[in-house]
C-alpha cells in the first residue's frame, strides 16, 4: 500500500454541492502528478467533486511523479438551481490530476443515454437486463469456451450493477451480493465441470456432479428479491399501520429547520402539518382536507402525475415564495413531502424509474330507472380519488405514508428539502445532521414502529429541553356539522388507538437512549363531547407528557 504525499500545502476547498452557477475559482497549479488513484477516491474539477467508481492505471503503466493520465468512471452530485440533488454518472479519459487531487488537464463528461435522450443518473442499473442475458446463455449452455467467456463477463457486469445501485439500502445490497456470490460459486463449479453440457455424453466411470445451469439463474434472480414486492410489504409491514402522522411533516420539517438555524422553525413546521392536523401545545386537531377533491390535488399532490414533475414544480414554488409568508410556505412544504409519500407503492417498492403519484379518478356505476321502468347503469367518474387507500385491491389505509415503508426515499426527501430550504433562507447546508435522520428512519424500520413521540424527543433534545408533550388527537365539533361525521369518527378512533402505542414506543426509545429509567410519564383523563348537540360524551386518557 502506498499513498501520495504532497510536498506543498493544498488549497482548502469549501465548495458544497456543485450548483451550475458561475463562481470565482482559482485555477489549480500543475504541481506533482498524482501517483495513486483508487475506487472511492475523490478529486476536484472546478467546483465539482468527482467520486471515482472505476479507474484504469495511467497510460503507459507508469506511476509516481512521472505518472501518466488517468481514465475511468465516477459520479458527481449536482444541485441545479431548483435545489434537487442528482448523482450524475461521468467518464474521464487521459486526464491529469495533481497531488492535491485537482484536475489540471483533460475533460470530465457526463454519460449520455441514447434511449432516454439525456444524461445517465447513477441510480440507473441493468441487473434485470444482464440477468436475462445470463439466463438465456445458461438455458442453452454447451460448455464452449466462448460461452464461458460471455457468461464470465456478464457475471462481472451483474455484480457491478448491484454495487453501483444507489436506489437500494446498504443492508439489501449486501444480501443481494450474498446471493450473487452463491450463484458465482455454482457457476465456477459448472464452468470447470467436464460433464456440464446437457447434450454431451457423460462418462460411465465419472462420478462428477455438475450444478444445474438453471440453479445459477435462480440464485441470480434471488438477488433481485431484496427490492420488496407489494406482497412482501403487505405481509411484513401493513399489519402495523401508524402513518406519517406528525412525524413526517411536522417532526421532520421542524428538525431540518432547527439544524439549519432557521428562525420560526416551529411555526413553519406547524404550517407544514396544517393540512393534516392543526397543532396546539397539547392537541392535534384532525383535518379532513384529504377528502376534498380540490385539496387532494393542491395540498396533497394526489394528481396522478409523475413524482419528478410534481416535485420539480413544487420545488420552484417554494424557492420563489415569500419566505415571510409562513402559512403559504408551510402548505408548499406539505405538498413537497407528499410528492414523495404519495408515490404509488407498486412503483416505489420495486424501485421503478416510473414514479407515478396516486390520484387516479375511479369510475362507478349508478342505476337509473327510466320512465318505463327500465334500469339503466350509467358510468360516472368520481370527483375525488381513493386510490391511495388501496393497493392491488387491498385496503391499506394510510400505509403509503409510513416513513419505514421506504427509508431510502424518505432520506432522499430529507436531503432535497434541506437543500431547498438552505437556498431559500441562505443557510449553511453543512449544518445538517443527516446521520440522525438515517438512524431514526432505520430504527423505525427495524422496530416496525412509528416515529411519533420519538422524533418529538429528538426535537426537545436539540432545543436543550428536558420535557415535551405528545399532542393528543381531537377534532373540532364543527367538523361533525359538515357531513364528515363517519370520516371524522373513524379517523379519530384510529388515531387514538395508535396513541398509546406511540407513548410506549417513545418511552422505550428514551430509556434506551438515556441509559436510565428516571423518565416521568404523566397522563390525564378527561370527559369529552363528541357530538355537536352534546348528546355523547366519552372518558379517555389524555395527553402524555415526558420529563427526564
Amino acid at each position: 500500500m502506498f499513498f501520495t504525499l504532497s510536498g506543498t500545502p493544498c488549497v482548502v476547498r469549501d465548495y458544497s454541492t456543485a450548483t451550475c452557477q458561475n463562481i470565482s475559482i482559482n485555477a489549480p497549479t500543475q504541481g506533482n502528478s498524482l501517483s495513486n488513484l483508487a475506487v472511492g477516491d475523490s478529486f476536484n474539477a472546478a467546483d465539482y467533486t468527482i467520486t471515482v467508481t472505476e479507474v484504469a492505471p495511467p497510460s503507459g503503466g507508469q506511476t509516481g511523479l512521472a505518472g501518466g493520465a488517468w481514465s475511468g468512471r465516477g459520479y458527481v452530485s449536482v444541485l441545479p438551481p431548483m435545489g434537487v440533488t442528482q448523482n450524475v454518472a461521468v467518464t474521464f479519459d487521459n486526464i491529469s490530476i495533481n497531488d492535491c487531487y485537482e484536475l489540471v488537464n483533460g475533460k470530465i463528461e457526463t454519460e449520455y443515454d441514447p434511449n432516454k435522450r439525456g444524461i445517465l443518473d447513477l441510480g440507473e442499473t441493468k441487473t434485470k437486463d444482464v440477468l436475462g442475458e445470463v439466463s438465456d446463455l445458461l438455458s442453452q449452455y454447451n460448455g464452449t469456451q466462448k460461452e464461458k467467456n460471455e457468461i464470465d463477463k456478464l457475471m462481472e457486469e451483474f455484480k457491478s450493477s448491484i454495487e453501483k445501485n444507489l436506489s437500494i439500502s446498504e443492508e439489501n445490497k449486501q444480501l443481494a451480493l450474498q446471493k450473487y456470490n452463491e450463484a458465482l460459486t455454482l457457476w465456477t463449479t459448472l464452468k470447470n465441470c467436464s460433464n456440464a453440457a446437457p447434450n454431451l455424453r457423460k462418462s460411465v466411470e465419472s462420478t462428477e456432479v455438475c450444478p444445474n445451469p438453471s440453479a445459477i439463474s435462480e440464485k441470480l434472480s434471488e438477488s433481485n428479491l431484496y427490492i420488496p414486492t407489494i406482497e412482501d410489504w403487505m405481509e411484513n409491514y401493513a399489519p402495523v399501520s401508524p402513518a406519517w402522522q406528525t412525524d413526517g411533516h411536522y417532526g421532520t420539517v421542524y428538525l431540518i429547520c432547527l439544524m439549519l438555524g432557521i428562525e420560526d422553525a416551529k411555526k413553519i413546521a406547524e404550517a407544514a402539518e396544517f393540512p393534516d392536523n392543526e397543532l396546539t401545545t397539547n392537541t392535534a386537531i384532525l383535518k379532513t382536507t384529504w377528502w376534498d377533491p380540490d385539496y387532494q390535488r393542491s395540498m396533497h399532490a394526489l394528481t396522478y402525475g409523475f413524482h419528478s414533475d410534481e416535485e420539480f414544480k413544487t420545488c420552484l414554488e417554494i424557492i420563489n415564495t415569500d419566505k415571510s409568508n409562513l402559512s403559504q410556505l408551510g402548505l408548499l412544504i406539505h405538498k413537497y413531502g407528499d410528492t414523495y409519500s404519495h408515490v404509488d407503492l407498486r412503483y416505489r417498492l420495486q424501485k421503478s424509474h416510473l414514479q407515478r403519484l396516486y390520484g387516479k379518478l375511479l369510475e362507478t356505476s349508478i342505476p337509473i330507472v327510466d320512465d318505463i321502468g327500465n334500469v339503466l347503469n350509467y358510468k360516472v367518474k368520481l370527483d375525488r380519488t381513493f386510490e391511495h387507500e388501496y393497493v392491488d385491491g387491498r385496503n391499506v389505509g394510510e400505509t403509503p405514508d409510513l416513513i419505514r415503508t421506504d427509508v431510502d426515499f424518505y432520506l432522499k426527501y430529507v436531503h432535497n428539502l434541506s437543500e431547498i430550504l438552505s437556498v431559500l433562507f441562505n443557510k449553511d447546508i453543512k449544518k445538517m445532521d443527516y446521520h440522525l435522520f438515517s438512524r431514526l428512519a432505520n430504527y423505525a424500520l427495524k422496530q416496525k414502529v412509528s416515529l411519533m413521540g420519538i422524533i418529538h424527543y429528538e426535537i426537545a433534545r436539540l432545543e436543550s429541553k428536558n420535557s415535551f408533550i405528545l399532542p393528543y388527537p381531537i377534532f373540532k365539533s364543527n367538523v361533525m356539522a359538515f357531513g364528515h361525521q363517519p370520516i371524522a369518527l373513524k379517523a379519530l378512533q384510529t388515531e387514538r388507538d395508535r396513541y398509546d402505542k406511540w407513548v410506549e414506543n417513545t418511552k422505550r426509545y428514551i430509556e434506551i437512549d438515556r441509559q436510565q429509567t428516571n423518565l416521568r410519564l404523566i397522563r390525564r383523563t378527561v370527559l369529552e363531547t363528541i357530538d355537536p348537540k352534546g348528546d355523547i360524551t366519552i372518558e379517555h386518557s389524555y395527553e402524555a407528557k415526558f420529563e427526564w
